[in-house]
Order: structure tokens, then sequence, then C-alpha cells
């Protein structure tokens, strides 16, 4: 009779024991499961929250006239003589809503242009963003790709991969664009009628 009652609370503890560490098991699993749920969520968070300031930051290429900038001798941006004065220097609109392109005569009085002046127009194929640059790719005959980097409160540095055409719209397209002309100096063009 001890024999089975010690037999009887060997296996009571033994049971006890297992049910224990079962508990300990699934608790530990709960914790892991929470930490990754926790490490998810993070990482959405963070993703969501670099593409939010990659829209803030290149919102303002869309749906406004963009105007060439030039350097001054002082290192500060402005509207040079070639942009206001000859008409030579073309600007840009990326129409979001209609997933398209213009690039046009700074002087032209027409936003967005329509077929009384030259201007040139592209669709836009895709739009690639990156905390750091916004590239436009356009269906084009040679494959054009604008990308834009912020340089600046309202100035963003241009690199073209491929060619524009600029017949008839002006010849010297600029390294830098800003969406608020207002903001920056113009060369004053004189007597000069071009």
């Amino acid at each position: 009779m001890r024999i089975i009652i010690i037999s009887f609370l060997f296996v009571f503890v033994s049971c006890k024991e297992v049910n224990t560490n079962n508990q300990s098991d699934k608790l530990q699993n709960n914790q892991d499961s929470s930490i990754v749920k926790k490490t998810i969520a993070n990482n959405n968070t963070e993703k969501y929250k670099n593409e939010e300031k990659t829209d803030t930051l290149f919102k303002k290429l869309f749906n406004t006239p963009l105007i060439g900038l030039s350097l001054k001798k002082d290192k500060k941006y402005w509207i040079d003589f070639n942009t206001i004065c000859m008409c030579d220097s073309p600007s840009l609109l990326l129409n979001a809503i209609t997933s398209k392109a213009y690039l046009y005569n700074y002087c032209r009085l027409d936003i967005p242009p329509k077929n009384k002046e030259p201007f040139l127009e592209y669709k836009i194929a895709k739009i690639i963003k990156t905390n750091q640059e916004l590239k436009i790719v356009i269906e084009s005959e040679s494959n054009l790709i604008l990308k834009f980097n912020k340089t600046e409160n309202d100035v963003y540095h241009l690199v073209i991969d491929g060619e524009f055409s600029t017949d008839y719209i002006g010849n010297t397209i600029s390294s830098f664009f800003t969406p608020n002309p207002n903001s920056f100096e113009k060369e004053d063009c004189g007597d000069f009628e071009g």
C-alpha cells in the first residue's frame, strides 16, 4: 500500500511539473509572438513614416510650374537672363492627375500648356520614390528618367537620364528647379527685348 501511495504521489508531482513546463512554454511563446508583432508593427510604422516623409519632400513637384534656377557668383539661386529675358530655359509641369509631363517655354502664359505655343508633352510611365530621390520615368524614344533631389527649401536638383527635345522651347535646361519662383531674385532684362 505504501508503494502505491508513493507511486501515486510521484505521478501526481511529475504531471504537475509537465503542466507547469507547458504553461511556461506557452507563456514564452506568447511573449515571443508579442515581440514579433511589435517588431513588425514598428517596422511598418517606420516604413509609413519614411513614405510620408518622401511624399512630403516631393509633393511640391506636382501640379505646379517648375521654374529653372541658376547659381549666381555668390552661390545664391536666381532666375537668370537666359530664363527670364531670352526665354531659353524651359520650365516643367508634372501633372499627377493626368500622369503627363510638360516641357515648355518659361515666357508662355497658359499653364498647363495649350496648343497655341510650342510645348512638349510626355506620358509619365512610372514614379519611383526613395527617401532622398524621386525618379520619374517618361515614355519616350530615349527612355527619359528625371531624377529629383531636394537641395534646399523649394530648390530641387534635376538630373536627366536621356534627352529632351528642346525644339522651340529653349535650349538651356537648368539643373535646379523651384515650384516657388517668387522666392527668388529675377535678373533685370534692362532694355533687352528678346
